[in-house]
């Protein structure tokens, strides 16, 4: 009797420890496909070393006049836009250049873009309300982008995150890393063109 309760045990055992390694063995292939779907689009779409080189143009005081003519035009084909090229960010200045040579900053490809959201500064809870004219110079950015990648024969498309209540918190390049972390936690995401900002 002992022997028999003995071989049932280690029957079970067996296929209790057969299921956890098949699901181990599932799980790692799935986390392999995921990860290499986001080297994919790290590998069209981002260059660290090209990117480097373009920043280090930006930053420096002989190229100030190429950036900004760039710049300028740049801003002159977005809508939405009241800020001239001097309060740029390097980052958006950095995001315009790559753009036109059909390339994303890693930024962008990692961390998307946010949408910015001012602090009330009121009350205990301190806070954001939406800042409609930071949105909409926002939006006009990001339709630009994807145009200017779009120009360069790229396939890039954005999408807007937005929270369960529908209200947007982002923009991240379909396929990019940041897009795809978000693909299965619950959020909302429209194609960018079918999007339309308040106005």
């Amino acid at each position: 009797m002992p022997l028999l309760i003995a071989v049932i045990l280690g029957l079970v055992l067996f296929f209790i420890k057969k299921d956890d390694s098949a699901r181990k063995a599932e799980n790692k292939k799935e986390t392999d496909k995921e990860w290499n779907l986001r080297q994919d689009f790290r590998d069209e779409y981002t260059n660290r070393q090209f990117e480097n080189q373009v920043l280090a143009f930006v930053e420096n005081p002989e190229h100030r006049e190429q950036v900004n003519q760039e710049i300028a035009e740049a801003l002159s084909e977005m809508r939405y836009q009241k800020r001239g090229h001097q309060h740029l960010s390097v980052q958006d200045k950095l995001d315009i250049l790559l753009a036109n040579r059909g390339k994303v900053s890693s930024r962008g490809a990692e961390l998307g873009y946010w949408i910015g959201y001012r602090s009330d500064g009121k009350g205990k809870g301190k806070g954001y309300v939406r800042d409609l004219d930071d949105e909409l110079e926002q939006y006009g950015f990001m339709v630009w982008l994807q145009r200017a990648l779009q120009k360069q024969g790229k396939k890039a498309e954005l999408v807007v995150m937005k929270t369960g209540a529908e209200i947007p918190f982002g923009y991240a390049w379909k396929g990019s890393p940041y897009e795809r972390q978000y693909s299965r936690k619950g959020e909302i995401k429209t194609r960018l063109d079918d999007y339309q900002p308040l106005t």
